[in-house]
């Protein structure tokens, strides 16, 4: 069979529907502030001790991975809706109007809304000769700022569409040939896609639907049926 079934057609009617309007609708890079763990201390905040590898690694380089969690420290998939945290911050007095001037030299007034981004990451360091350890859980968190179409009655739909957590470690060699920890610096860059939405109600002329029929005829092959032998 090829192709779709094709219903009868229905007269038309007017109809009200309750739906979901998109007001405004931008996707933007945020780059999370580094974050930098240094020394002693540096090994303190992220909770592990590299002791145990760094007896194992004479002349073989330490690797470092950034991994999404959740407070818990279970790895996520950071794109999967609310895995990472994107809501929008309450202003006192509500959203701040600002006059905007569009390219056509036309002013326009537009809301400040501000968007809190917040989630967790664990660091795994790995020896060469398989040995790791992962931090404790560790938080990030970045304010943004956007001029939308964002009137008084409007909700902010905010999705995280790329996450990239990326992390560089640096070591010294002692006089023994161990390595002793320096440093980790942690860069995080994502994108988030924010949609200015509200309830409304419209009015349009349009088909209803109607199920198709369950009972579908199938064109069967037909049978053929072998030549009669020659009598003897």
């Amino acid at each position: 069979m090829k192709g779709c079934i094709k219903m009868p057609m229905i007269n038309q009617e007017r109809l009200c529907i309750t739906t979901s309007k998109v007001y405004d609708w931008i996707v933007g890079q945020i780059d999370v502030p580094t974050q930098s763990f240094r020394g002693t201390a540096g090994l303190v905040r992220l909770g592990f001790s590299c002791e145990e590898i760094t007896d194992q690694t004479k002349g073989g380089p330490l690797l470092s991975e950034c991994i999404p969690t959740d407070a818990e420290g279970n790895p996520i998939n950071p794109l999967s809706p609310g895995s990472i945290s994107c809501t929008e911050l309450t202003q006192p007095g509500g959203r701040r109007n600002v006059d905007v001037t569009l390219s056509s030299g036309e002013t326009v007034t537009l809301q400040e809304v501000m968007i809190l981004i917040r989630g967790y990451y664990v660091i795994q360091i790995s020896s060469p000769s398989g040995v790791t350890c992962t931090s404790s859980p560790q938080t990030y968190s970045v304010i943004q700022t956007s001029i939308l179409c964002a009137p008084e009655g409007t909700n902010i739909t905010c999705d995280i569409t790329d996450f990239q957590c990326f992390s560089c470690n640096s070591c010294s060699i002692d006089d023994e040939g161990n390595q002793q920890f320096q440093q980790i610096d942690v860069s995080i860059t994502l994108c988030h896609s924010l949609q200015v939405e509200s309830t409304v109600t419209i009015e349009l002329d349009a088909d209803i639907c109607q199920p198709r029929l369950t009972k579908i005829e199938r064109n069967c092959p037909q049978i053929n049926i072998p030549p009669v032998c020659p009598a003897f």
